[in-house]
């Protein structure tokens, strides 16, 4: 049976939630609400949420966008009110391939997120933060509860996926992978190698 990384199936699921937004997720406000009920809605729950400041919140969510964001698989562009930011996606080619996955990784997850978002994820800002309230209010939740803990094992079973992908999956979202492509790029064009051909090599290895 293949599987793949914890850290590979969190960033592999937030991945996916932001790209059901077609223009980008706007604030993190919206980002947290809509993969809080997604997580809550699968079976599967990469991320831990307690009840935060402003609601519903995981530290590792952030955690994780933070990485993605420094592997260049999502940017953070400032909103025009200068309070927060856009996520979207980059331009990568190996996100075709990653997202492409995710249905031989966990159906069941991928049907959670896109009808959380569907349902949460286009609301008006403040409705959507006053239904989130409203949940909390209803579970008797207070400030600092711990709503749900992440329930994933170190190795996440991926019955689909063939050893190969697994594997391919992992390579693709490891930052330490990404970081030593990086290195090396840097270094080569230090040493006065054709940018645009490093750039080629970089593409053509993440794949590997």
């Amino acid at each position: 049976m293949s599987s793949i990384k914890r850290d590979t199936y969190r960033k592999l699921f937030l991945l996916y939630a932001i790209s059901r937004f077609s223009s980008g997720v706007m604030g993190k406000t919206r980002l947290q609400k809509a993969v809080y009920e997604a997580t809550k809605r699968s079976p599967r729950k990469p991320f831990s949420y307690s009840y935060h400041n402003h609601g519903q919140f995981s530290v590792e969510v952030m955690d994780t966008c933070d990485a993605l964001e420094l592997m260049e698989y999502i940017s953070k562009t400032p909103l025009r009110s200068r309070k927060g930011f856009q996520y979207t996606l980059t331009g990568r080619g190996e996100l075709t391939i990653i997202l492409s996955l995710i249905g031989k990784v966990d159906s069941e997850s991928r049907e959670a997120i896109d009808r959380a978002i569907s349902e949460v994820g286009f609301l008006q800002e403040r409705e959507l933060i006053e239904r989130m309230h409203k949940e909390l209010e209803n579970q008797g939740k207070s400030f600092g509860d711990l709503l749900f803990t992440q329930n994933l094992p170190e190795e996440v079973p991926a019955e689909e996926l063939t050893d190969s992908e697994a594997e391919d999956l992992d390579l693709l979202l490891s930052q330490e992978f990404s970081e030593a492509l990086d290195e090396i790029a840097e270094a080569a064009t230090e040493m006065g190698f054709d940018v645009e051909k490093v750039k080629r090599v970089k593409r053509i290895t993440s794949g590997l």
